[in-house]
Formats: structure tokens, C-alpha cells, sequence
């Protein structure tokens, strides 16, 4: 139990009915005469205790309310003083800014916090120091964010001139993060020991808070190949690379796969190595279920142009160019010829 509210039409609080709550931080006090209390109504005095407007001096002044050591009038009704950061998603490998919003129903100059983020979730830097700032409900507030043994990032501000953050809510602090590549999945924020001061030094404890994040894939948007085009020989190889963008992908494995293994064949590195006399495509393949792909077309000579026997009865399959190029017919110069039996010759055409 962290928070109490107190109804106008408690006249009187038993001896023991809050006295186990060591981490009550927060008593609102809805009536303007403060009910009747024990000294064992409370185990500890160190909460803060709201009380309607007008009304401090008769608790300062009432049994037991007395021990209190941090009384504020305020609109009871509408008490809000919360430190927090909205639930949110990110992609893994992508940045993103985030904001700590402050509600808060009392006036204060400066507070001191500390952030716990999840394993893959990093603040970004700037010449090796964290960057959050003040947002304009700052005047002249000094923020420093110093990492804690226990992983924690404190956070401290306060005001040069001991001035007042502007305003009742809205964004008091920004910063952004980075979520690593494998950072998918749920996790959470946590702003403890969160402590805020006001101008006459006095300090309020508020209460922790929890904010949920979702960590997304990235799923891959292109795909290409350093290479669109190759002719080599058989028995060499020739490497293609593959890149995805953008660069935070999250599953980066691609497939590789030939369109005629008699020509050329490609392992799961994109190494080709040709083995026959033709053309294939080679084609790499995204794996994260977007089907994404990109294609080189492989033209597959032989060394020197040389002639090799046919058996008799073997007759003309393909017909290539030096370059592997397909050719329909006859064509002036050089034509590699590959026969049924799957030998090859050279014909020279004039």
C-alpha cells in the first residue's frame, strides 16, 4: 500500500489500521477537522499528507497529525503528483525519443529520480553523456544523469534560481533510446526513489511507476545483390552479397537458390560455382515472411574456347557466344556449341 485517501465522514481512525504500511508515501485527508488518530495509527510520519485548502494549521496543531513532517494544503479533491513515462513500441535496431511527464497538483523546483531500463533498451549518447534535457517547464533547471552500480540512471534537477517547473502536467523530460537488434519482445520501464523539493527545501516522495514497452521486429523493406550480371568459367567461382535495408532488419538470413544446377550452384553463403556450359539466375531470398528477393544472372563459359569430342549421335542442345550469351542461330565469331551428350565444341561462323 503505497496511497491512502481518507473520506470527510471519518470522524476516527482506529490504533494499528495503517501501522504495517512502510511504503505508504502519499495520505489525502478529505475533512477539514482532522478525525481522531492514535499514536499507532501510522507506523511512520514521513508520508505526504494532503490536506484541503485552509486546513494545515489544524493539523499541524491535532494529536498524533502533529508528527506528520510534510503537510500541504492543496484541492484535495483533484490530487495528482505522478513521474512517468507513457507505455510505448519500438522496432529492434530503431531510436526513438521518449518523454517523462510530471502531473503534479503542488508547485515544485526540482527532483531527483532513478530510471531502470531493460537489457537491449539503451539512452543514447552524445560525446559519452547521456542527453536528457529539460523541456520548456524548465526555467533555469540544471539536469545531470549519472549511471548507478546498481544499473540505474539517476537523474537530478534543480533550478539555478530556485524557481518553480511551469505548468501541472505535460512533459517535463526528453531523451531518446536505442533498442538493440534482438530486443524483441515485452519488457518494462521502471522510475523509482523518485523525490521531488519544493522551495523551502521541503521534499515529497512519490510513488513509483511502471511503463510497459513493446519491443517489434524489423522487418526487411529491400533486398539486392552487389552483382546483377556475371560471366565466368566452369569450375570458378564468383561470391554475391546480399543486403537488406534498412539497416535495423531484424532477421538479416537470406536463401539462396539456382535455377539450373547443371549450370552453376550457389551455397548458403551466395558462393556460385559454375559447373556447366549456359545461363542460370541466382536468386537470394528474405526469411522474416516479407518474400522479399533479388536476382544476378550467371553466364557459364569454358577456358580457351576449346573444342571437345561428341559422341556420333550426340546432336546440338544450346548454342552460346564467348560471353555465355544464348544465342538462337548461327551468329558471326565464335559460338560455343553444347551437344545432348553434354560435351561442348567451337565453331567458328563467318
Amino acid at each position: 500500500l503505497t496511497s491512502i485517501e481518507i473520506p470527510n465522514s471519518v470522524t476516527s481512525i482506529g490504533s494499528s489500521a495503517f501501522y504495517g504500511c512502510e511504503s505508504l508515501v502519499q495520505i489525502i485527508s478529505l475533512a477539514s477537522i482532522p478525525s481522531t488518530i492514535s499514536s499507532n495509527t501510522f507506523q511512520k510520519y514521513d508520508a505526504n499528507l494532503f490536506v484541503p485548502i485552509g486546513c494545515k494549521a489544524a493539523y499541524e496543531s491535532a494529536k498524533y497529525w502533529k508528527n506528520f513532517t510534510k503537510i500541504v494544503e492543496s484541492d484535495v479533491n483533484n490530487i495528482s503528483n505522478r513521474f512517468f513515462i507513457d507505455d510505448f513500441t519500438i522496432n529492434a535496431g530503431d531510436t526513438k525519443e521518449l518523454f517523462i511527464k510530471f502531473e503534479n497538483s503542488i508547485s515544485f523546483t526540482g527532483f531527483q529520480a532513478d530510471l531502470f531500463l531493460p537489457i537491449g533498451l539503451d539512452v543514447i549518447k552524445k560525446d559519452d553523456r547521456y542527453t536528457f534535457e529539460v523541456t520548456s517547464r524548465g526555467e533555469d533547471h540544471v539536469l545531470t544523469a549519472v549511471k548507478q552500480s546498481n544499473g540505474a540512471i539517476r537523474l537530478l534537477c534543480y533550478s539555478m534560481t530556485n524557481k518553480d517547473f511551469l505548468g501541472k502536467d505535460g512533459a517535463l523530460v526528453k531523451f531518446s533510446v536505442k533498442a538493440l537488434g534482438d530486443f524483441v519482445g515485452d519488457y518494462e520501464i521502471c522510475i523509482k526513489n523518485i523525490e521531488f523539493v519544493q522551495k523551502d527545501e521541503t521534499k515529497y516522495e512519490l510513488e513509483s511507476t511502471m511503463t510497459k514497452v513493446e519491443g517489434r521486429i524489423m522487418f526487411a523493406k529491400s533486398i539486392s545483390l552487389d552483382k546483377s550480371d556475371v560471366t565466368f568459367e566452369v569450375n570458378k567461382t564468383v561470391t554475391l552479397s546480399a543486403t537488406l535495408l534498412p539497416e535495423s532488419t531484424t532477421n538479416k538470413v537470406v536463401t539462396w537458390k539456382s535455377s539450373d544446377e547443371t549450370i552453376a550452384t550457389v551455397d548458403t553463403n551466395g558462393v556460385v560455382t559454375a559447373v556447366g556450359i549456359g545461363e542460370a539466375i541466382i536468386t537470394a531470398s528474405t526469411t522474416d515472411g516479407t518474400n522479399l528477393s533479388a536476382s544476378c544472372k550467371v553466364g557459364v563459359g569454358v577456358s580457351g574456347v576449346e573444342s571437345l569430342e561428341s559422341d556420333n549421335n550426340a546432336v546440338e542442345v544450346a548454342r552460346y557466344d564467348i560471353h555465355s550469351r544464348l544465342l538462337n542461330e548461327p551468329t558471326k565469331g565464335i559460338n560455343i556449341i553444347k551437344m545432348s551428350d553434354g560435351t561442348t565444341r567451337k565453331e567458328v561462323v563467318k
